[in-house]
């Protein structure tokens, strides 16, 4: 949980950063941005998609863990396709930004928890 934490952080300050720095007009802060957009949110979702819905969904119910947790992506890539059209730039990524850090601390209280052994 701790990386899941770190990673939605860093998820945070990228997606609010957004908006100021696509101002500059500067190509290379671009790459950066989102790259670091990219790499914040693959580590939190392959973390949180793929391992930690095995580890703690216990080894009876870890497909249907993982099944609801990338059902809930499936929901979140449809609404990632339409919103854009919906809403401007800004409001968009703060919105993202703001759902990331929703995210993070629901994992807070999570942060020293270990999967149960069997």
């Amino acid at each position: 949980m701790p990386a899941c934490v770190i990673s939605l952080a860093g998820l945070v300050i990228a997606l609010a950063m957004f908006g100021p720095l696509t101002e500059t007009g500067n190509m290379w802060i671009m790459v950066a941005l989102l790259a670091a957009i990219g790499l914040t949110v693959y580590a939190a979702d392959a973390m949180i998609s793929c391992v930690a819905a095995v580890d703690f969904g216990t080894s009876k119910h870890a497909g249907a863990a993982a099944g609801t947790i990338n059902g809930c992506g499936s929901v979140g890539a449809i609404l990632g396709g339409l919103l854009p059209g919906y809403i401007a730039t800004e409001q968009l990524f703060y919105g993202f930004a703001g759902a990331a850090f929703i995210a993070m601390l629901l994992l807070i209280p999570h942060w020293r928890r270990m999967p149960a052994t069997v």
